[in-house]
């Protein structure tokens, strides 16, 4: 089932007021980074030290450069840093494993205890290639002694191949391993059909489910090669049909855990080479699940790959899947398969703008909430609750008024029913985070301080689990969410206590939100930081915190630039002019008001008129406040002729517009300076 949505939504405000960015989950891309490949390996060993892993290996007699050999083999750049950790942790295992068969006392045939120990010593000193070999050479020798005693000895030929395989698995060569599990499955039949035997079947359910079950790539993988020789060997159509469709499933679990979309894109190849064989007119339930399947598949190539085209197959697939397994004769898998459209149609109303898939996939999440009752399905009741509620705030911040909003919040609070903290805490604390975004948006559109007091006290709840200790990231993003909150009461509330709250936790986040690390995030909090400081200064008088508040817009626009976010770009350019101009207004000089007219031109680069009338429009009125401040100090009147023009322009596309708001606070400037002009 497809995880809880997250997003960062993207929001302007009129002018003198700012852009915030609500974080309510980051893509932290795989854990750790990456790292230099010696830098890497020596990070890998620490870590497996840490879990006392190293300590076992030593009393083994594993030596510390095998360790070593174990980690270079591993890609900490393609599968993410606690999955390489993982991967070493069970390759020392493995290595354990051969020692202690080596001195277990079991009675073994000469040549296969010969082998055992000889294995436990190229495993303590990290000669696995030697180890293989010398399994390889063993085998052949038995092959003679067969021959010459006219008998076979299956015993040992067992043993010798499932210490190759233990040694193919220590190489990383799962096509190896799946050849090695061949030759055993190959004991027990006659034919050349020993990939479809019960043997073979028992190994790849062992790979396969360690691969899921315990997260072992190296599992999957081999699993993976197991499955592709199954499919070259399938005697009819349900034999390819089986086998394509379990490779599918072993690529599909490893795409998720590694950088890049190319196991996703054999895992939708072999589900659709699958669908040949497992046809709807001949087994129709099957075709389903495949199709169900490709989904999934499609869904999450079509999150790295950006655009909107897998996602549309994505829907496309589980609503193929929906003609087979309906409510009537499969609502469980119905019930899910609506669950997981649900989340395509909204990662694609996310991409697309507008409401139409959004309102799809509300009424998907909801079709599944028939079946997924809190009574009979109490955990998924509430997950899907959560996606719904996720919808529904996207939908309620693209719609005016606040009625989606008001069912966003009623949505998580339904989910906090039954993902409790003593229960689920990680799910409890995620389900607050989000009904403190909503409460938030709430709170934005209705005015007053009751949503936003109830929004910061289910942040600060979310913090209870979502510790730095525990969730760093989580943490930070639940911190700069909580200072938004703050940020915002604090404009409402007289006093600057909110606001000095709320530039204490922005400043928190940024301890876990670093520039190397999560620079989107890092820019993001940095932007909001700038905003609290900026109406912090406007209320304290002098200068201090203005100076603050630029120096962080700029740090923001180090990462928000042109090329790579241009409407971040524009609007922090936008926040940034307007603290310059603060600033112009209590200094001496012009310096900074030249600063804030810059910082407003750039922002007119993105923000123009054709493409965006009403931002333009602000944009032109804080010019138009800019050289309202040059004539208070310069007294020269083109700097009015600047203004009146900057004022006009703003207030037609505010008259276009019918935004009366606007219009009033334009026109009382525009009062000013025709009363500086001399004019009525």
């Amino acid at each position: 089932m497809d995880s809880v949505m997250t997003r960062r939504p993207d929001r302007s405000e009129p002018a003198r007021r700012w852009q915030r960015q609500l974080v309510e989950g980051t893509a932290t891309g795989r854990s750790g980074g990456r790292q230099p490949p010696g830098e890497s390996v020596d990070n890998l060993v620490l870590a497996l030290d840490r879990r006392g892993e190293s300590a076992k290996a030593a009393q083994a007699g594993i030596e510390r450069a095998a360790i070593y050999g174990l980690a270079r083999r591993l890609r900490p750049e393609l599968t993410g840093f606690e999955e390489a950790v993982k991967e070493l942790e069970n390759a020392v295992r493995i290595a354990r494993g051969i020692i202690v068969k080596s001195t277990s006392g079991t009675p073994e045939e000469a040549l296969v205890e010969d082998l055992m120990k000889r294995l436990a010593e190229t495993t303590k000193k990290g000669d696995f290639d030697a180890g293989a070999k010398a399994v390889d050479d063993a085998l052949a020798s038995l092959g003679r002694n067969e021959a010459d005693q006219h008998q076979s000895l299956p015993g040992s030929r067992q043993a010798l191949l499932e210490a190759g395989l233990e040694q193919d698995l220590l190489r990383r060569d799962p096509r190896g391993a799946a050849r090695r599990v061949e030759a055993i499955a190959a004991m027990d039949t006659m034919d050349a059909t020993a990939a479809w035997s019960q043997t073979y079947w028992h190994w790849f359910n062992t790979f396969f489910s360690e691969g899921q079950d315990k997260e072992i790539n190296l599992s999957l993988e081999t699993a993976i090669e197991m499955a592709r020789r199954m499919a070259e060997t399938g005697r009819n159509a349900d034999e390819r049909g089986a086998a394509l469709f379990l490779l599918g499933n072993a690529l599909g679990l490893l795409g998720p855990r590694e950088n890049g979309m190319a196991r996703l894109d054999e895992a939708i190849a072999a589900y659709r080479e699958a669908l040949k064989e497992n046809t709807r007119a001949r087994v129709p339930l099957q075709w389903a699940a495949t199709q169900m399947n490709l989904g999934v598949a499609l869904k999450l190539l079509g999150e790295r790959e950006g655009g909107t085209g897998k996602l549309e197959e994505a829907a496309s697939a589980y609503r193929e899947a929906l003609k087979e397994w309906t409510r009537e004769r499969m609502p469980r898998d119905w019930a899910t398969t609506q669950m997981n459209l649900g989340a395509a149609l909204a990662t694609l109303g996310e991409r697309e703008g507008g409401t139409g898939k959004l309102a799809e996939a509300a009424a998907a999440y909801r079709e599944a909430l028939r079946e997924q009752t809190r009574a009979r399905a109490p955990l998924q009741w509430a997950a899907t609750q959560v996606n719904l509620g996720n919808v529904l705030m996207l939908l309620g911040e693209r719609q005016s008024g606040v009625g989606k909003l008001e069912e966003a919040v009623a949505a998580y609070r339904e989910a906090l029913l039954e993902q409790t903290r003593e229960h689920l805490p990680l799910e409890w604390a995620a389900a607050k985070v989000f009904l403190g975004a909503a409460l938030y948006r709430l709170g934005e559109r209705e005015g007053g301080t009751g949503k936003l007091v109830l929004s910061v006290a289910a942040f600060r709840e979310a913090l209870q689990e979502n510790t730095r200790a525990r969730e760093p990231h989580k943490w930070a993003m639940t911190k700069n969410n909580l200072g938004l909150a703050l940020a915002l009461l604090g404009e409402r509330e007289s006093g600057t206590a909110r606001l000095e709250e709320a530039i204490a936790r922005y400043r928190e986040a940024l301890q876990e939100y670093t520039r190397t690390s999560l620079p989107f995030d890092w820019a993001s909090t940095k932007n909001n930081l700038g905003l609290a400081l900026t109406t912090l200064g406007q209320r304290e008088g002098g200068t201090g915190k203005l100076e603050e508040a630029v120096a962080a817009f700029r740090a923001a626009l180090q990462e928000f630039t042109r090329a790579r976010v241009p409407p971040q770009w524009a609007a922090t350019n936008v926040s940034l002019g307007i603290a310059l101009l603060l600033l112009g207004e209590r200094e001496v000089g012009t310096a900074r008001l030249e600063e804030a007219a810059a910082a407003f031109t750039e922002a007119l680069k993105e923000r123009t008129r054709e493409r965006a009338p009403l931002k333009w429009a602000m944009v032109q009125e804080n010019l138009a406040s800019v050289y309202l401040a040059f004539f208070d100090k310069t007294r020269e009147p083109h700097d009015l002729d600047d203004a009146l023009g900057a004022i006009d322009g703003a207030l037609e596309e505010f008259c276009n517009a019918k935004a009366a708001d606007p219009v009033a606070k334009a026109e009382e400037l525009r009062k000013k300076i025709l009363a500086a002009k001399g004019e009525s």
